[in-house]
């Protein structure tokens, strides 16, 4: 099974085995990166976990390539999505964020 970018009005999209997988507008993109803020805290083996990204960034435009989309703000390259066969890879471009939110197409009832 292949997975495709395809680029559409206003935004690209991303088929995987014929499914809409990705959907990404200016108004509803797909990718939010941001920076980590975590603080572990052990106490006898037992651990507490907490983290608060900071200095959230989303890209809002775009260029497709064959099997690459770069996603970009300000003229500035921030993430790249590549394809290899049905493999999706995120690349985070921009140094010292470390955290990136994925959104997923939903219909809605979906489940």
């Amino acid at each position: 099974m292949e997975a495709q970018f395809s680029a559409t009005d206003g935004g690209f999209d991303l088929h995987f085995a014929g499914r809409l997988v990705l959907c990404h507008r200016r108004d509803h993109p797909i990718l939010t990166l941001a920076r980590g803020a975590a603080q572990v805290t052990m106490r006898h083996g037992n651990f507490r976990i907490e983290d608060n990204p900071t200095g959230t960034i989303t890209p809002l435009d775009w260029a497709l390539g064959e099997d690459a989309v770069e996603l970009t703000l300000d003229g500035l390259i921030l993430a790249r999505l590549t394809l290899d066969g049905a493999s999706l890879n995120i690349t985070a471009l921009e140094p010292g964020y470390d955290r990136i939110t994925l959104r997923f197409h939903a219909e809605p009832g979906e489940a």
